[in-house]
């Protein structure tokens, strides 16, 4: 497994699959990792599901939880992990034990490696300026090293690096998990005009909460009243949310059998900041031209409204 990938169509981009899921030896993440696949190739679309598609730590997990309060009614907290209906971590085929329909599948793989029965369905993406997205994976892994208790080899080589390390690999590396942030959202920019499809920024659901909500709401018809917007938008204030979801994972890790070592209420890691520009903490000079000299060639991404401050 360790080798294996998702295609486009034409063959002309493809991601490296998951394939260490902390599942206590090579073979069983292996196994794991087939029947990931296998799930993914057979699964048949429920017309009543949605879909949550982002570039890591581009703003999931506030945008599921926004997805499943408005289908739920109410603003409490999912007690169940995302990761039953995750795309690359959880055979999707068995989402229907933990959720019933209508449900959010998410994942972080491009729509254009996916079956094609994942296409054309209702769905949302959340994009995210590439210097936020940069620091926040980086501060992401670290912590999933240290949470998680895991020897995978992503996570291991991570740890020695400096962040400017770092940065280097995450935006030259096209043969990374998920690809580079750069060819990710310019595919999923494409979109912008499909009406199936919904783009959100992470920006806006940080600075104008109540409004990216009521965009999400119209999109999927849910027609919740202002009065639960709003409770929505307090619920997922960065700081509520990282004690309110701090056990989220530990049932889908018993469950599952997967991140076997993981320590208790480690989903408190996955919410750090929830802030616009603190790459500005990090990034030197030397970081900062970089990343600018790439996103001046981009030419995909001239016309994608970024905001990298406030």
């Amino acid at each position: 497994m360790a080798g294996s990938y998702l295609t486009n169509d034409d063959h002309t981009f493809r991601v490296k699959t998951l394939s260490e899921f902390g599942k206590g030896s090579a073979e069983d993440d292996e196994q794991h990792g087939r029947d990931v696949i296998d799930a993914l190739n057979k699964y048949k679309w429920d017309d009543r599901d949605f879909l949550l598609q982002s570039y890591p730590k581009n703003g999931a997990h506030i945008t599921w939880e926004i997805m499943n309060m408005l289908l739920r009614g109410n603003a409490e907290y999912i007690k169940e992990s995302k990761m039953y209906c995750m795309i690359g971590i959880t055979p999707v085929t068995r989402s229907s034990e933990w959720f019933q329909s209508p449900k959010v599948i998410n994942t972080h793989y491009r729509l254009d490696v996916l079956p094609k029965e994942f296409r054309g369905q209702k769905t949302v993406i959340v994009m995210r300026n590439g210097k936020d997205t940069a620091v926040s994976l980086y501060k992401h892994l670290m912590n999933l090293t240290r949470n998680l208790n895991s020897q995978n080899s992503v996570l291991k080589q991570v740890t020695s690096m400096t962040f400017s390390d770092f940065l280097k690999e995450h935006l030259l590396d096209k043969d990374q998990y998920y690809g580079t942030h750069f060819d990710y959202i310019e595919y999923m920019w494409s979109l912008k005009d499909d009406p199936n499809v919904l783009i959100v920024f992470y920006e806006d659901l940080i600075t104008d909460t109540i409004l990216s909500i009521q965009k999400i709401n119209k999109f999927m018809g849910t027609g919740r009243s202002d009065e639960l917007i709003e409770q929505i938008a307090d619920a997922i204030n960065i700081d509520k949310m990282r004690e309110g979801k701090a056990t989220s994972m530990d049932d889908a890790t018993e469950r599952m059998g997967i991140y076997r070592n993981a320590k208790k209420e480690s989903a408190k890691h996955v919410y750090r900041k929830g802030t616009v520009g603190d790459w500005k903490n990090y990034f030197t000079v030397a970081d900062d031209e970089l990343f600018d000299s790439i996103l001046a060639k981009w030419s995909g991404g001239k016309d994608i409204p970024f905001r990298y401050t406030l």
